[in-house]
């Protein structure tokens, strides 16, 4: 009697559904498969635009010929061998080591100042930092105009303040690209 009255508890009783991927472990199949399924046109458009293109770029790199018959590094030999090619490429790492360094001398304290304020402030930083991110590429620009241009800002604040005598060329200079460079600046 014993043995009747347990069996229909288990029979009544509600039965927990086992999780998804234990039934789909249990069929044979891999869980992860449908998430591969729906990053399968990524991976293909990937491999279509950027993989395919540098992996062609690479190959006619090492022809020494137009015709692409002789194999060698001709083409590598060429570039590192001319002067406007280095120059080029070392105003080219030059400029990233200054961004990068400007990055972290802005990025850092922001992120410590983030960490260690309220709930309410790290809302508002948020905002701070992606506005620039939602202003189109026209009005940015626009923007920087005002903020770096002879009559713009920048400008205005430090000829008041005794700084600089005339105003300097912030915009539409070879050194306007790193726009932080603290030596153009003479601080008496």
């Amino acid at each position: 009697m014993l043995s009747e009255a347990s069996t229909a508890a288990r029979i009544s009783a509600p039965q927990a559904a086992p999780p998804r991927a234990g039934r789909a472990l249990r069929r044979g199949t891999d869980p992860t498969t449908p998430s591969l399924l729906l990053a399968a046109p990524l991976g293909l458009f990937f491999v279509a635009f950027f993989a395919a293109p540098l992996l062609i770029l690479i190959y006619v790199s090492l022809h020494n010929d137009a015709d692409m018959t002789r194999i060698g590094v001709g083409q590598y030999v060429k570039f590192l061998t001319d002067p406007f090619s280095l120059k080029v490429l070392g105003h080219t790492l030059w400029l990233g080591i200054e961004v990068t360094a400007a990055c972290l001398l802005l990025g850092y304290p922001l992120a410590v100042l983030y960490v260690r304020c309220r709930r309410s402030v790290q809302a508002v930083l948020t905002l701070i930092i992606l506005l620039p991110l939602l202003t189109s590429v026209v009005v940015r620009t626009f923007a920087w105009i005002v903020i770096l241009g002879r009559q713009g800002i920048v400008n205005t604040v430090l000829l008041a303040l005794g700084i600089a005598d005339a105003p300097l060329g912030l915009l539409y200079t070879p050194k306007a690209a790193s726009s932080l460079r603290w030596r153009k600046f003479r601080w008496r």
